[in-house]
């Protein structure tokens, strides 16, 4: 029986990043494993009818489930806190329902999500860390190193990999 997994990122999979560095690799897994992903996606890429139908149909033939949040960069802060209670709480509810065995949570924000959901229901998760995104926050001013909001990314970012010590996929 294959083993079931829950990949979330907040890159779309109607986008060409989505489609060459996220589903060309969750279709070749998909012949083993129970893929679910959950992707954030612009409402202008899903207005898109033949991009749309064209993902659909992949996922299709790969028996890949895709679950759709709608990405907002409205409210900057509110619109990042309201992604993040969708994600969990969609994550949440296919983790209970699918029965999954590990999450892969592309990048800090839905590693964040991941690590909740460890501490929530014990679903192991894989941190696919994708560059020091609080260095980078610090880097472009848009974070002050040793602010209250730095200090909270950098605990998050601690808990993340050292959870990743006790993971095993087999």
């Amino acid at each position: 029986m294959k083993k079931n997994i829950l990949f979330i990122t907040r890159n779309g999979l109607l986008e060409p990043l989505g489609q060459s560095q996220i589903l060309s690799y969750l279709k070749l897994l998909s012949t083993d494993f129970s893929i679910n992903i959950i992707s954030f996606e612009k409402q202008i890429d899903l207005l898109d009818n033949n991009k749309l139908n064209k993902i659909k149909k992949i996922c299709f033939d790969n028996q890949i489930s895709w679950h759709i949040i709608n990405y907002s960069d409205k409210f900057r802060f509110l619109g990042v806190f309201i992604g993040f209670i969708q994600l969990f709480l969609k994550s949440f509810k296919i983790c209970k329902s699918k029965n999954i065995d590990l999450i892969h949570a592309r990048s800090y924000f839905p590693a964040f999500v991941a690590l909740f959901l460890k501490y929530t229901i014990k679903t192991p998760f894989i941190f696919d860390m994708r560059a020091l995104w609080p260095e980078e926050l610090v880097q472009s001013n848009r974070l002050v190193k040793g602010s209250f909001q730095w200090k909270i990314i950098k605990l998050l970012e601690t808990k993340c990999l050292v959870q990743q010590c006790g993971n095993s996929v087999a």
